[in-house]
């Protein structure tokens, strides 16, 4: 009876044992393990592209909370390792998906997240670009503070480093992503000091798909101002990826432009449907649509104290779209590089939560974009 009564402790302990290693093993496996936050059913559900880029995003916030990197690619690091308190790194870092080369799936980007807008975060300057190709992740490219990675509006990253900030050596690179992951180089960029002037120098494919360079007539602060006109990304907190995963983006879905912008005059506009302001003008009409549904839509007359309610819908479908007859958009006399806001837009997200957009227009050019406001 003895013998047998060590024997089922001594089965005890082992058993014991074995579950805490499992335990500890299971924590310590949590960043390759990205999907333990969010349910089974829904994680089931996720394009193995999200699946891949999720593992990804938890490796990198584990990272900024508590310094672990077991779970970090092995490539783009850079930015995130100069980050001198991880913990405001966690709150200040975002993500985002946006197909930035045409093969109808999303890039898995990290950026800065610069400033909230309404209910959304947005930011310019990138810190690492993913892609997936043949059910891989694949690095594209990075940017840290020497090394200033953006996304410009005709989805060419563009590339601003700092050579030797002493004798005024930076260089400015343009590339396009491919298919296959790889970087088409573009446009470069670069200064050379002579003769105690700083030039610009330009290098460029000829007709011949031969690089040619060239000395340039531009200033230094015009090549220095080339990306200022770069994308502004919407971005979720990193803080909040357990809880969110790739929910509550919406920009990326939204097309707004002014029918001016059209540069294609054979579009058929009889299959699209007109909502008309009380006191449209010529020249502010604004086609709209959206790649996914877009519930409780509405257009809003925006310039009293509380949002009009001009045309709704329960649910705006992507096939369906819309020109919206609008008032004039007129320059703010106060800022003479901004319009007034007279309308807009509103629908409630994958999240439930309601977003409210501002139809603005571009001084400079009259181009059409969407601002998100409160």
């Amino acid at each position: 009876m003895l013998k047998e009564s060590w024997k089922n402790i001594l089965l005890g302990a082992l058993l014991l044992t074995g579950l805490t290693m499992l335990l500890g093993s299971d924590s310590s496996d949590k960043k390759a393990a990205s999907l333990l936050a969010v349910p089974k059913a829904e994680a089931a559900a996720m394009p193995a592209y999200e699946q891949e880029y999720m593992k990804i995003v938890a490796g990198v916030c584990d990272y900024l909370t508590t310094g672990n990197t077991a779970g970090l690619p092995a490539q783009g690091l850079t930015g995130f390792e100069e980050l001198e308190d991880p913990g405001q790194g966690v709150s200040s870092v975002g993500y985002t998906l946006q197909d930035i080369n045409n093969d109808k799936v999303p890039e898995l980007i990290f950026g800065l997240i610069d400033y909230p807008e309404g209910k959304g975060y947005y930011g310019r300057d990138i810190y690492a670009v993913y892609t997936f190709v043949d059910g891989k992740i694949k690095f594209v490219d990075e940017g840290w503070s020497r090394s200033r990675l953006r996304l410009l509006p005709q989805d060419m990253l563009s590339k601003r480093t700092c050579i030797d900030d002493n004798d005024m050596e930076w260089m400015l690179e343009m590339k396009d992503l491919l298919r296959d992951g790889s970087l088409r180089q573009g446009e470069t960029f670069y200064t050379k000091v002579e003769d105690g002037r700083c030039n610009v120098y330009r290098k460029y494919l000829d007709v011949n798909d031969t690089f040619v360079t060239q000395k340039t007539s531009m200033h230094f602060d015009d090549m220095m101002n080339i990306d200022l006109g770069a994308q502004k990304l919407e971005l979720l907190p990193l803080a909040e990826y357990s809880s969110c995963g790739f929910k509550g983006l919406v920009m990326q879905h939204l097309n707004c432009m002014g029918l001016h912008e059209l540069q294609d005059n054979r579009v058929d506009f009889s299959a699209y449907e007109h909502v008309y302001v009380d006191n449209p003008s010529q020249g502010a009409e604004v086609l709209f649509s959206s790649n996914t549904s877009l519930a409780s839509f509405e257009v809003l007359d925006l310039q009293g104290d509380s949002s009009r309610v001009i045309y709704s819908k329960g649910l705006l479908k992507p096939e369906e779209k819309l020109v919206l007859h609008l008032e004039s958009f007129e320059t703010d006399p106060e800022l003479d590089y901004e319009t007034v806001i007279k309308n807009g837009i509103c629908f409630r997200d994958d999240t439930g939560s309601l977003r409210k957009f501002a139809i603005r227009a571009k001084v400079m050019d009259g181009s059409v974009y969407l601002e998100e406001i409160d």
